[in-house]
């Protein structure tokens, strides 16, 4: 299945920087293949057209979610959510991404794989609990990514 891996976020802004952190990682881990795009994206609209012209059937996207949940935990978000819960650190809100996405590969299934962040301060390190979580994600997107994970 050709999957797309977006980590969303900005490292400068503590737990913000997780979803790059993740596909980075997935990235080393030698995940990326020709069926397979690993993008850590700080300006995640740069990838619209890269993303497009690739035609993912599914679309993982991994960032920090403010769902008042426990720091480090983690979620899957339903596509009503997003504008709820994705925190608005971007140029341009997620959901607008993703319709842009849609619009030009409208069968792509999306799975939104949200963190809880603790921090989000400027300049200060990613706090222990959603680096552990990230860990987590990082292997349930393995598992997704290999078929071994309902979808």
């Amino acid at each position: 299945m050709r999957t797309v891996v977006i980590g969303v976020g900005n490292e400068l802004k503590a737990d913000d920087g997780i979803g790059i952190r993740v596909a980075k990682q997935l990235q080393q881990d030698g995940l990326g293949s020709k069926e397979t795009m690993v993008i850590p994206a700080d300006v995640p609209e740069n990838w619209i057209q890269p993303i497009a012209k690739f035609r993912p059937e599914l679309l993982v996207l991994i960032d920090t979610a403010d769902f008042r949940g426990k720091a480090g935990e983690i979620r899957a978000i339903k596509d009503q959510e997003i504008s709820k819960v994705f925190t608005n650190t971007h140029s341009v809100p997620l959901i607008l991404f993703l319709e842009a996405i849609r619009k030009q590969v409208p069968k792509t299934k999306t799975i939104f794989i949200g963190i809880q962040p603790k921090t989000m301060d400027f300049g200060k390190p990613m706090s222990r609990e959603v680096r552990l979580a990230g860990n987590k994600a990082m292997d349930a997107i393995k598992k997704i990514v290999a078929g071994d994970a309902k979808v």
